[in-house]
């Protein structure tokens, strides 16, 4: 898991057996991996992160290890879109649809949420996220003032 957070926790699986930095989180799964990781990618872990993780300057959220083992994920864990998949929509920008379509998979169908409170879910994660990155803009634009006197 990514210790800095632009938009949304990442968690990547490392089946090449690389040395982490201090900039990856390392976990260890007593469940299958793939099912973990995609469990994940939910509003329930995003609005989890915004919640444990702090902000700094430049709207960067960062999750230090006590706080990666506080994010919320369901307790009984459903398959949600395939690692491959959710790789190649993230990559392509379409982080929104992994959301979207896990919320349908897991959220819905395995935890029994119903469809306001994913939306529930969701707009608290927006909200929250939307607020740490409007600190950054404000950051940049005070930055850029100072810079320009």
């Amino acid at each position: 898991m990514f210790r800095q957070i632009y938009d949304f926790p990442r968690v990547v699986l490392n089946q090449s057996g690389a040395t982490a930095t201090d900039t990856i989180h390392r976990l260890t799964c007593r469940e299958e991996r793939e099912l973990v990781i995609s469990n994940t990618y939910t509003y329930l872990t995003a609005a989890s992160a915004e919640i444990e993780g702090r902000s700094y300057g430049g709207g960067v959220l960062e999750l230090e290890p006590t706080e990666a083992e506080r994010l919320l994920m369901p307790a009984k864990l459903g398959r949600g879109l395939s690692l491959e998949e959710t790789d190649s929509l993230v990559r392509a920008g379409r982080l929104n649809a992994v959301l979207v379509e896990n919320a349908k998979l897991i959220l819905r169908d395995v935890i029994g949420l119903t469809t306001a409170e994913c939306r529930a879910l969701k707009g608290i994660w927006e909200k929250m996220r939307d607020r740490r990155m409007a600190r950054r803009r404000r950051g940049c634009s005070e930055t850029e003032t100072a810079s320009a006197q």
